[in-house]
């Protein structure tokens, strides 16, 4: 039983490095610097169920390329985490600032990107915050 295990799992290496040609650089057959490595095959929690898919319907991670303005981000992000301590510490004012300050920047962090979700969750996220401040 256990060979005939071993040499399912080498079939199915075998098997996934002939359709990913890059994925023999993550499985150490070569070496090959991180950033040259173009696919990434998503892996399911069944491995079987994904050998049954049609190749057209396995999903692949294509090139990862890091995002532009990345530093605007992070500080979008740190001023997320300053909103949340005044909040936890009740500035009421000063926390309803903070956040409205961030979730603006990471709207223009999500136009900068295009990512739409970005821009729709923190627009209504910061209009939130703006009544907040005017009906309190």
């Amino acid at each position: 039983m256990l060979h005939g295990m071993i040499r399912a799992i080498a079939m199915l290496r075998s098997m996934i490095t002939r359709q990913w040609p890059n994925l023999r650089y993550l499985t150490g057959a070569r070496h090959m610097p991180r950033a040259r490595i173009s696919y990434i095959p998503a892996v399911p929690c069944c491995s079987k169920i994904h050998a049954l898919l049609p190749s057209s319907r396995r999903r692949l991670v294509s090139e990862v390329v890091e995002k532009p303005h990345q530093w605007f981000a992070w500080f979008a992000s740190a001023a997320l985490i300053c909103g949340s301590m005044l909040a936890s510490f009740d500035c009421y004012p000063w926390y309803s600032i903070a956040f409205m300050i961030a979730n603006s920047s990471w709207i223009i962090v999500g136009v900068l990107w295009r990512e739409k979700s970005l821009i729709v969750m923190n627009a209504v996220i910061t209009v939130i915050y703006i009544l907040g401040l005017i009906f309190k």
